[in-house]
């Protein structure tokens, strides 16, 4: 009996570990899908195009983007989503990290999400920080972003870490 629960013991870890594996090839591929929920879907199939408005919630491994209005486009040869252009109240989150704007173009094939008009990018955790401009360029891939200042200058807020009590 001892040894039927060791054998199935390893045969769960290997599973779970197939699967972490599979997950982490999806995200390097981009091959994740995304899972979209709205009030309201326009389907334009023939050019590539879906429209969703009302209470918009797209969600793709760990980065969750929530807005008024969603355009999703995809290519026509591959299928595979291209580009998607987000309006109005605009959120993206991802762990630890949270940026709005009043527009945001996530770009697949360069994996960079684009935030226009009051954009902000705060980042949580060990290293609180705090980002304001009309347009920050976050780039998921690579960890960084590029802020630009409009009629403001872009603004930042680094926050000093805190000291441990013994």
């Amino acid at each position: 009996m001892k040894s039927k629960l060791i054998v199935i013991f390893f045969i769960l870890l290997f599973l779970s570990v197939a699967g972490a594996e599979n997950l982490k090839e999806k995200l390097k591929t981009n091959k994740i899908p995304i899972h979209i929920t709205s009030n309201k879907l326009i389907a334009c199939s023939s050019k590539g195009k879906y429209i969703f408005t009302g209470n918009v919630t797209g969600i793709r491994g760990e980065v969750t983007i929530n807005a008024d209005k969603m355009d999703v486009y995809k290519s026509k040869k591959t299928e595979d989503i291209e580009k998607i252009v987000c309006m109005g109240n605009v959120v993206v989150k991802r762990p630890n990290e949270v940026a709005k704007g009043d527009k945001a173009t996530y770009i697949d094939s360069e994996e960079k999400i684009i935030l226009e008009g009051n954009a902000s990018a705060k980042r949580m955790g060990d290293e609180l920080r705090e980002l304001y401009g009309e347009k920050i360029t976050i780039f998921l891939n690579k960890d960084y972003a590029v802020a630009e200042g409009g009629k403001e200058k872009v603004e930042v807020i680094i926050y000093p870490k805190e000291k441990k009590h013994d």
